[in-house]
């Protein structure tokens, strides 16, 4: 059977309301209300001939639609025929209201009608919110030369027997000139997306719901300061990764490449973040090293220069996480030359 459906606007009582399309049975004919904002199903009390009667009210309602075919509208909702989009606080109750909305009109003034929702629509919906990404940068200030993704040129930075004896981690700030220079494509085909303040990708493989991964310039005593006492020292850096798009039940993975020339053999050398947590008032709550599996430097090893990618993960438990600030970080038991090259930052969902 074809589908249609009259449309009643502003309704009153329980009917009897007269509609158009023809229908096999009583049991074809569907009813459903519009609030303003959902539309859902309401319950018949009797059909005769073209009126239908409900067993409920529909005083308050702008609008109802008698569909002449309830196994259309029904498979509409489970056979995933199509791709329609939702409206990001689209969902599906049990009682089956449909608060679904044409995405192009963002009012909410525009409801999608019942025959055009499906579980394809759904499904897409989901894989739009759920979408993770991610985001590449050369932006570090101690790298000042070299494309970002098409070698491995760079500057050495020295990390001191001195901090080596006092536990201190080195760490590895952003800055935006250094991003600005760095981070240049290097093909053509796809045609890449502007690079500046985001990463070499342009923001073209973030995910969903997020524009920036880098705050090239970040800077907050509380944070970008050096600490020279305690047991969680490190040096002044500014800049951070930028995790405050993300979400709660994110997992970052953050790879840092760079390369290292061993200064004595037997070198053990820590790799990590120095992470700060924040709250919504971006007062730092707990700050400290996350790090991954130490590498070591053999005999042999020493003046030869080695790449490194070693990736560290985050997840985000809470909005406190969210909001975290955060840098790639060395620490050794000798002194080491170390060359920040390139950074990939990862959000899964």
């Amino acid at each position: 059977m074809s589908f249609s459906y009259t449309h009643l606007d502003n309704p009153s009582g329980t009917g009897p309301f007269a509609f158009k399309p023809s229908y096999s049975s009583a049991s074809d004919v569907m009813v459903m209300g519009y609030n303003g904002k959902h539309w859902s199903t309401l319950a018949i009390a009797s059909v005769s001939d073209q009126t239908v009667i409900l067993s409920e009210s529909t005083d308050g309602l702008l609008a109802i639609r008698i569909s002449n075919n309830a196994d259309k509208v029904n498979a509409a909702i489970t056979n995933g025929s199509d791709g329609n989009l939702l409206d990001d606080n689209s969902h599906l109750h049990d009682a089956l209201e449909l608060p679904i909305e044409d995405p192009t009109d963002r009012t909410g003034n525009s409801p999608m009608t019942p025959e055009v929702i499906t579980v394809g629509g759904l499904a897409n919906h989901v894989r739009s919110a759920s979408k993770g990404g991610y985001e590449f940068t050369g932006g570090f200030s101690d790298r000042l030369s070299g494309q970002s993704g098409a070698n491995d040129l760079g500057e050495y930075v020295a990390y001191t027997q001195a901090m080596a004896d006092a536990g201190q981690w080195l760490r590895f700030g952003f800055s935006n000139a250094s991003q600005a220079a760095n981070d240049v494509p290097y093909w053509s085909n796809p045609t890449p997306a502007t690079a500046t303040n985001i990463g070499l990708f342009g923001g073209s493989y973030m995910p969903a719901g997020v524009e920036s991964m880098f705050d090239f310039d970040f800077n907050a005593s509380s944070y970008s300061d050096a600490v020279a006492t305690g047991n969680l020292q490190y040096t002044a850096a500014n800049g951070s990764y930028d995790f405050s798009q993300c979400k709660a039940g994110d997992l970052a993975l953050i790879r840092f490449d760079f390369n290292v020339i061993p200064q004595f053999a037997n070198t053990t050398l820590e790799v990590g973040l120095i992470w700060q947590t924040r709250d919504a008032d971006d007062n730092p709550t707990y700050t400290f090293p996350l790090t991954t599996q130490p590498i070591f430097f053999g005999e042999g090893s020493v003046g030869n220069v080695y790449l490194n990618r070693p990736i560290v993960s985050a997840y985000f438990a809470s909005n406190e996480d969210v909001n975290a600030v955060a840098l790639p970080a060395i620490r050794a038991n000798n002194q080491i030359q170390v060359s920040p090259l390139t950074t990939l930052t990862t959000i899964q969902r």
